[in-house]
């Protein structure tokens, strides 16, 4: 994934944005334009692995 650039339209990133929040997976904050993310310290350890396994796989 890293890299790799995906489009997509306002509304899949709303809903998608507005699931993480409600799952309690990430603290939303927004800012103007800027929306930050911090990801749930529960939540941190799981991301890393898939990570680790998308440079593994490129």
């Amino acid at each position: 994934m890293a890299g790799k650039e995906i489009n997509l339209d306002k509304g899949v990133v709303s809903k998608l944005i507005k699931d993480l929040e409600e799952n309690k997976i990430v603290e939303v904050k927004r800012s103007g334009k800027l929306i930050l993310f911090r990801l749930n310290k529960k939540y941190s350890h799981i991301l890393k692995k898939i990570f680790e396994a998308e440079k593994r796989h490129g």
